[in-house]
């Protein structure tokens, strides 16, 4: 006994071992990649590659990355683990949520990854975090509600994004250390960025423009700093920033925002520091803000500069030019202004505490804002006194403001105005009448100008202030440098204009200018035979127009890392390279005339450029009648509306679908002929048939024919001539026709005129013509910027056709289409006439009045919900009304309860909660009026008691239902390890094999129990057996199956089967709200297997003379449930005991052949799946194996122990191939 004891841990501990060693090697060789396809073959699927994004966060563990290929995925995703998300490309994997109510992803688990994606229709969040470690990078959203919303998290990065056509791009709440960099945001309703109680940020490189309402709104947050970002052509303020401290906006660009700039409310202890505030509304509004520095910041063309309403700040060192109002001052006391630049229509405005301004500070040395070597006060461009007396660079009188206060120490600008030339004597010699260039930018001060006298120069030039250098003429002011450089531009807002640069820089140092600044205007110049034309160097905004760049060695023009510059109207003929491009992009380059060996050379990803503009009526550079794109010398096109932009695009790029859509066409017109077209002459005989075509000398040449009725015809080709037929032969009484068929080869134009020949003595009766009926169609009201229709297509001529339409709009502006669409900018009522022309030349004129009127937009909230109980809502609304109007808000709950009424000013928040009396679905409306429109919003809400949120309440729907379970439709998942007791303490994977481990070390300690329990099963079934012997034996054979149901193994079969039956439901069961059918199947297949098994097992014993006993191994229930919620069901509720154990051959052998039976069931059940792989099947799969693996087990009573006392070589082969088929088939169906 004891020496069996020994054996039985000694092969216990050998199974320990391999089971260890094979789950191990299981797991550690999955692939910690999931692959996520939404139209790969089936024969794809496995654990690690599936059809949807959710599948493979239940599948993966942490750590993991899930790579989603391209393709179409359309469901909301619960990030729950720690996982890297790649899409295959930002464009390709596209996501958009199956329940547009509900977030497409929900972030719950810390040290997530998202990136390369898109993300679109979502009227909820398209992502939502309240997790920390979050890195967001590289996603494309559009049309998404919020398409980043964080609360309560920390340690956020979101970069490389585009947030487009949104309502908010990102809200930040409670959240803390967030890095928001180089994204685009872009025609979003609402707002760019939102934070509220934000501690520490950092916003860098991000393009902000084209949004509405505030771009960018900072609430109660602290510590946040912005730098090199873009605010440009918002609907409201730029940067908004409210109550909140220690707020840094350094090195910004804020232009054409239709408010302000930036806005300062209750905010202080902040830093503004060398921004560019350009063309808005208000540059920088500061209301009930102090302990703020203004610093460095050029703030140029804004209706007003800085805008200060009770509030102190410390103001120095900034340019304020062209600005309405420079700085206005209301009830804020105890600024300090000093060494500022004041160059505005009216520099100053100031009500209230007018006395306690500082506008100097003490006299102390330092360089100023002109580059004096003192520091006092400020500029101010209408100081008209000089320093005469200290040399110091500061005016002895003091500038007075408001006529008492003022400036004792105002800056003095000595030399602003500058003259260079060539052949200048040293008797003319001043520091503002030089020889060179140079002389001259050394001695200007800041924003001078330097005229250039007609001469040659030859000196290279270095610009490091903001001067602006205009030559005397264009042709006779030459520059010239063959060993460098001519002009090399290192400081912002240069102008350089109407002179040539020849022959400079043939070596390969440079180009004829090199600039490294922004907002620089290089116009009207000529670059011949330079190895460059201009050279931008990491330089925005900068204007290149009107220039000539012909027969240079390199590029015309080369833009290196630079954006958002614009070139227009330059003439690029004969160059190596017209336009060269590397890492430059958001570029806008139209109406340019390009004609070299290469017209365009993109590189280092220079994709993103603009190449042609709107089309809009005003003259192009070949003097067509529409701006649009650009001429392009090897264009090959059509033009068959006559517009002078060709009807194709031109492609610039094919592999990156780079295009010029409207390019420039030849374009020629003929003037009205000599005679004019259905005139009358007296003059018989012979005389001269002339017409004027307007042609522009840059286009290839033209060829035209003539033709008259009278069979004379004339053939020519010509630049800028009067095309002209001399005709003789004219007869009295005769009417004559001239054709004229203009081409340049792939444009034909043909045009049709006619004159009659009449005897002024003896004249007849001229010929009858109806005049033409003008037929105006538009609107009788419209808005004021809404684009009407004003159509004139039902006018009509009764006895030819029109060949003229003429709109006067009553504004000053003249149309001639049939059709044009226009919109008015002011209010008032305006005369539309329309005069159309017929063939004959008779006019008609008609007109019809339209009334332009003030729009409004419709009201519009932000409204949040969220549930506080079970039966209550909070609700949270902002308005957010465009026209900031008064809104009333009507709440509806959707019960028997009276409406609620709220009166919202514009940025305000209420929050209202209602209790229902029952549970149920509510549909709530809340409908916003503003006096003139109202907009509603309606809510559906679920309430039942089991508590799901309202946005939560929509389970996802069971893939467990009658209809399915046969069908192929869904996919048995493992749920167990989800439904652990050691879930959310190990991950899934190591949960299975912990679970297992644990099972089979208590199975083994309680080895001792079964001895004794099976040893008792034993003698009770041989004592049944001996019973049974003394009925007739043939009746029993007869009714085998009765000998089943003796009331023990009736009883043990059927809490056998129910155990046995929970388990599986309770580990596979998709959802628990299908528990019940799901346990209703299985106990159907539970009771196939074990009835199945069991009735062979009686066959076999009745054949071998052996009596066996179905019987409850209690240890082996309580085994089962205990490590299925652990984690890995492993154990039996029961099994046969054989009466004669000494028998070792025979209750082998039977064991076997049961085992084998069942083995043999599960190979039919794994290829039926292949070819039919339904629910039904999958579970029948899964019961076989586990009971086999189990049974197998070489503990007593399981199967394994009597085929291993049997024979060992068998159990073991046996047994190895059970836990390969048992982990095969697991690893299919696990989480």
């Amino acid at each position: 006994m004891i020496r069996e004891k020994v054996k039985t841990i000694y092969y216990s501990l050998f199974l320990l071992l391999i089971t260890i060693l094979i789950t191990s090697t299981v797991i550690a060789t999955v692939d910690p990649f999931c692959y996520v396809d939404d139209d790969a073959d089936s024969s794809w699927y496995d654990e690690t590659h599936v059809k949807t994004i959710q599948e493979a966060m239940t599948n993966a563990s942490d750590e993991w990355t899930i790579i989603i290929m391209n393709g179409s995925y359309i469901e909301n995703i619960n990030v729950n683990i720690t996982v890297t998300i790649i899409g295959e490309s930002i464009d390709g994997a596209n996501i958009q949520p199956e329940n547009s109510m509900i977030d497409v992803f929900t972030i719950e688990s810390d040290n997530v990854t998202i990136k390369q994606l898109t993300i679109t229709n979502s009227t909820s969040n398209g992502i939502f975090s309240n997790v920390d470690y979050v890195t967001l990078e590289s996603i494309h959203f559009h049309d998404v509600k919020k398409a980043i919303k964080t609360t309560g998290s920390d340690n956020i990065i979101i970069s490389n994004c585009t947030f487009i056509n949104s309502k908010k791009g990102i809200e930040f709440i409670l959240t803390n250390n967030v890095q928001v960099s180089n994204n685009i945001f872009c025609n979003n309703t609402c707002q760019a960025i939102f934070t509220h109680k934000v501690d520490t940020g950092l916003f860098y490189n991000n393009t902000i423009s084209n949004n509405a309402f505030h771009c960018i709104g900072i609430f109660d947050s602290n510590m946040i700093s912005f730098i090199n970002n873009t605010f440009e052509n918002n609907s409201y303020d730029g940067l908004s920033i409210n109550f909140a401290n220690n707020i840094s906006i350094v090195d910004n660009i804020f232009i054409n925002n239709q408010l302000n700039g930036i806005y300062f409310n209750n905010t202080e202890n902040s830093n503004i520091s060398n921004n560019k505030i350009l063309n808005n509304n208000v540059g920088i509004n500061c209301v009930n803000s102090d302990g703020n520095e203004f610093e460095e910041n050029t703030i140029n063309s804004n209706e007003k500069g800085i805008y200060f309403d009770n509030t102190t700040a410390l103001i120095h060192s900034n340019r304020l030019q062209d600005n309405s109002i420079g700085l206005q001052l209301e009830s804020s006391k105890n600024n300090i202004v000093y060494n500022n630049y004041f160059d505005n229509i009216n520099n100053i405005e100031q009500t209230g505490s007018i006395f306690t301004t500082y506008w100097n500070i003490t006299k102390i040395p330092g360089i100023n804002i002109l580059g004096g070597n003192h520091l006092g006060g400020n500029y101010w461009s209408d100081y008209t006194y000089f320093d005469i007396e200290e040399n110091d660079g500061l005016g002895e009188t003091p500038y007075y403001i408001n006529g008492i206060n003022g400036d004792y120490l105002p800056l003095c600008i000595a030399n602003y105005e500058l003259y260079v030339d060539d052949d200048a004597n040293e008797s003319s010699y001043d520091a503002t009448h030089v020889k060179t260039i140079q002389e001259a930018i050394n001695n200007a001060s800041y924003g001078a100008k330097i005229y250039i006298k007609n001469g040659i120069y030859y000196n290279s030039t270095n610009i490091d202030k903001n001067v602006h250098i205009t030559g005397e003429s264009i042709d006779n002011v030459i520059c010239t440098n063959t060993s460098n450089y001519f002009f090399n531009v290192t400081y912002d807002n240069v102008i350089i204009e109407n002179l040539t640069i020849f022959n400079s820089s043939t070596s390969d140092s440079g180009y004829a200018i090199i600039n490294q600044g922004n907002f620089s205007i290089f116009s009207n110049l000529n670059f011949f035979n330079n190895k460059g034309g201009i050279a931008l160097n990491n330089s925005n905004h900068v204007l290149i127009s009107d220039n000539n760049f012909t027969d240079n060695l390199g590029s015309g023009i080369l833009l290196t890392n630079s954006s958002n510059n614009t070139l227009t109207r330059n003439l690029l003929k004969n160059n190596s390279v017209g336009l060269n491009f590397k890492m430059a992009n958001n570029n806008t380059i139209y109406d340019n005339y390009l004609k070299n060996n290469i017209d365009v050379n993109l590189s280092n990803g220079s994709l993103n450029n603009k190449w042609n503009h709107t089309k809009t009526h005003e003259i192009n550079i070949i003097e067509g009648p529409y701006i649009g794109g650009n001429y392009w010398g090897n264009y090959i096109g059509f033009d068959n509306n006559t517009d002078g932009l060709g009807d194709t695009a031109y492609i610039i790029d094919s592999f990156n679908n780079i295009n010029d859509s409207l390019p420039l066409i030849n374009y020629f017109y003929l003037h009205d002929p000599e005679p004019s077209n259905g005139s009358t002459n007296n003059n018989p005989g012979s005389l001269t048939w002339k017409a004027y075509l307007d042609y522009h000398e840059l286009l290839p040449p033209l060829c035209w024919s003539i033709e008259c009725n009278n069979g004379q015809k004339i053939n020519d080709t010509i630049q800028y001539k009067t095309l002209y037929l001399d005709l003789d032969n004219l007869q009295y009484g005769n009417s004559y026709t001239i054709w004229v068929n203009i081409t340049d080869e792939i444009i034909l134009k043909e045009y049709v005129f006619t004159f009659d020949i009449i005897d002024k003595n003896n004249p007849k009766p001229p010929k009858n013509n109806k005049k033409p009926v003008s037929i105006i169609s538009s609107p009788l009201i419209a808005f004021i910027n809404e684009s009407i229709t004003i159509n004139g297509n039902t006018s009509y001529d009764p006895d030819g056709y029109i060949t003229n339409y003429t709109w006067d709009l009553d504004n000053g502006k003249i149309f001639y289409n049939e059709t044009i669409i226009y919109q008015y900018l002011t209010e008032g009522t305006y005369t539309i006439k329309l005069t159309v022309t017929d063939n004959k030349g008779s006019i008609n004129t008609t007109q019809r009045t339209i009334s332009i009127i003030k729009g409004n937009n419709p009201p519009v909230l932000d409204v949040e919900y969220s549930k506080l109980s079970k039966i209550s809502v909070q609700f949270s609304i902002i308005s957010m009304d465009p026209d900031e109007d008064l809104l009333i808000c009507t709440i509806n709950w959707g019960d028997d309860s009276p409406n609620t009424i709220l009166s919202l000013s514009n940025q305000e928040l209420s929050v209202k909660n209602h209790t229902y009396s029952k549970y149920g679905s509510y549909e709530i409306s809340i409908v916003a009026n503003d006096s003139y429109t109202t907009t509603p919003y309606s809510f559906q809400i679920s309430l039942s008691s089991k508590g799901d949120s309202p946005e939560s309440s929509k389970e996802q729907e069971s893939i467990f239902n009658l209809t399915k379970f046969f069908s192929k439709e869904g996919q048995l998942v493992n749920k167990n390890a989800n439904r652990s007791l050691l879930n959310g303490i190990f991950d899934k994977k190591t949960i299975s094999l912990l679970a297992t481990i644990i099972s089979i070390l208590l199975l083994f300690l309680m080895n001792y129990l079964v001895e004794f329990s099976s040893d008792y099963f034993s003698e009770k079934a041989k004592n049944h057996f001996d019973n049974k012997k003394e009925r007739n034996w043939r009746i029993a054979k007869l009714l085998l199956i009765a000998s089943y149901f003796v009331s023990h193994e009736t009883f043990a079969k059927i809490v056998s089967i129910l155990i046995f039956s929970f388990v599986i439901t309770w580990a596979w069961v998709p959802d628990f709200s299908d528990f019940i059918l799901f346990f209703i199947f299985s106990i159907f297949l539970v009771s196939i297997v074990i009835l199945s098994s069991e009735t062979l097992r009686k066959y076999l014993c009745k054949k071998h003379n052996l009596c066996s006993e179905f019987a409850i191994w209690p240890l082996g229930s309580l085994m089962m449930i205990v490590s299925t919620f652990i984690g890995n069901t492993f154990s039996l509720t029961a099994n046969q005991n054989y009466s004669n154990e000494d028998n070792i051959k025979k209750c082998g052998r039977v064991s076997f052949i049961v085992s084998i039976l069942l083995f043999i069931l599960v190979i039919f059940g794994y290829l039926f799946n292949i070819f039919y792989p339904s629910i039904f099947i999958q579970m029948f799969l899964i019961i076989t194996i586990l009971n086999l693996f189990i049974d197998l087990f070489p503990f007593k009573p399981m199967d394994g122990y009597d085929i291993r006392r049997w024979n060992f070589p068998i159990w073991i082969t046996f047994y190895i191939l059970i836990l390969i088929s048992y982990f095969h088939i697991y690893l299919q169906f696990e989480i």
